[in-house]
């Protein structure tokens, strides 16, 4: 179980002594481009796929991300398609359930997550790597050539330096790294100063092959302290193939979330 602050739900039998609330706008986005990236991907399988920070296969649906659902079909269709299965039973796929759903038998996944309890639900065709941690099993695969590695520790921002180079090392030259990153440049100076590095840090180590996009969209609707991110790196032939998608599922996520906002009617 995770250390400090936790996601609290309202209904205590689906907190999973979480640090995050599955399904948030941010799991949305990820989601929408990681399925974006495997419909580019899959001509090319058997695929094989890398998710250190994987959590559970699936959570319980809360209220709140069944509303997201809901608002969803026109911004986010993958996203919102491949979830119906899920939701039909009353809970909400992760982003490595998604692609191993998505994926069946064209991609091999292999999975790892420190909490033994969301580690234990993965079960075949999955394989659960025996390691410490995700920084051990991004470690563990430098050299391996993974067609797709998903990042999304708790806190990327603080974790980048040690954890995004090695994700770039276990990529196949043609292989995608999608990044989850909670933005926290708006708080202040020390953290956009953090962030700056971040960026800096990431462009640096990109070989002239590679580019780099990023998604964005504010953590909250009233009060935007924060923004869900994510960023992806591939091939510069592949990302100009996908940045007409990716770009126009960030804007429209972003206006569903701006609008939510935009206006009150208080009684």
């Amino acid at each position: 179980m995770a250390e400090g602050w936790s996601w609290r739900d309202r209904d205590p039998s689906r907190h999973a002594g979480l640090r995050y609330e599955p399904g948030n706008w941010g799991d949305v986005l990820k989601g929408e481009w990681a399925l974006i990236a495997l419909e580019a991907l899959l001509p090319r399988a058997p695929l094989r796929v890398l998710d250190p920070f994987a959590g559970a296969p699936r959570y319980p649906l809360s209220p709140a991300s069944a509303a997201r659902l809901d608002a969803l079909p026109a911004a986010c269709p993958r996203f919102a398609a491949a979830q119906a299965a899920f939701r039909a039973e009353g809970a909400l796929a992760s982003t490595a359930g998604l692609l191993g759903a998505r994926g069946a038998s064209a991609l091999s996944l292999a999975v790892f997550d420190k909490d033994p309890v969301r580690r234990g639900a993965w079960g075949a065709p999955a394989e659960v790597l025996e390691v410490e941690d995700g920084a051990a099993a991004l470690l563990a695969a430098r050299g391996a050539a993974y067609d797709l590695v998903h990042v999304d520790p708790y806190d990327l921002q603080s974790e980048w330096g040690t954890l995004l180079p090695q994700a770039l090392e276990a990529l196949a030259p043609t292989g995608v790294l999608l990044a989850y990153l909670f933005n926290k440049a708006p708080r202040g100076a020390g953290h956009l100063e953090q962030y700056g590095s971040l960026r800096r840090g990431l462009a640096q180590r990109l070989s002239p092959a590679q580019r780099l996009l990023v998604g964005r969209v504010p953590a909250d609707a009233v009060l935007p302290r924060a923004h869900h991110e994510v960023l992806l790196v591939g091939p510069a032939e592949l990302t100009e193939a996908l940045t007409p998608s990716l770009r126009a599922s960030a804007e429209a996520l972003t206006a569903v979330v701006a609008c939510a906002g935009a206006f009150e009617s208080p009684r």
